[in-house]
């Protein structure tokens, strides 16, 4: 089953929650070489909630937001778990619109005193913080009946694990996107 949810009291504040579970029932069956598979289920469990607040100041658009997600992929034949995680996420963004069609956005996803937190259930050594900063330069434009939005931009993470020992990973990424669609936004 799938579900959706938005809450939108008024212009500035936005609240989406978005759900997701898929059973998948395995019969027995026998392969061509001999092998039998036994009778097994795999089961799927999803949920995203996410809100924020947009304050438009002059050319620039302020978004201070929070995202939770958790997920979990199970199968009877094995004990535990495959997948268990949950993450927590506090974000600002800013865009400065320089014209109405081009914008250059800043996003902080986890800030020093407020983490992108990352629990693996599944996988305690696996748990950590995150720093990501981005910034982009995006356009959009008209091409034959297709809104057309272009994006360039550089991403920069930090993952600090909390495993004594374990290194922590930082990487720098470029990348150019674009994205067609028929509508009237972005």
């Amino acid at each position: 089953g799938l579900w959706h949810a938005k809450y939108r009291p008024n212009s500035r504040w936005e609240f989406n929650a978005k759900g997701r579970y898929e059973t998948n029932s395995q019969s027995s069956t026998t392969l061509i070489d001999g092998t039998r598979l036994p009778k097994d289920n795999y089961d799927f469990i999803g949920f995203l909630a996410k809100g924020g607040y947009v304050r438009k100041l002059g050319r620039w658009s302020l978004m201070p937001r929070v995202k939770v997600q958790y997920m979990k992929r199970e199968r009877d034949s094995v004990p535990l778990p495959i997948l268990e995680e949950l993450l927590l996420a506090p974000i600002l963004r800013a865009d400065y619109h320089l014209t109405s069609r081009t914008m250059i956005r800043f996003g902080v996803q986890g800030m020093p005193l407020l983490t992108d937190r990352r629990v693996d259930y599944r996988d305690r050594d696996n748990d950590s913080n995150q720093r990501t900063y981005l910034m982009t330069y995006y356009n959009q434009s008209d091409y034959g009946g297709y809104k057309i939005g272009t994006e360039v931009g550089a991403e920069y993470r930090l993952q600090d694990f909390e495993l004594k020992g374990r290194s922590d990973v930082s990487y720098v990424r470029y990348f150019v996107r674009m994205i067609a669609g028929v509508g009237s936004g972005r």
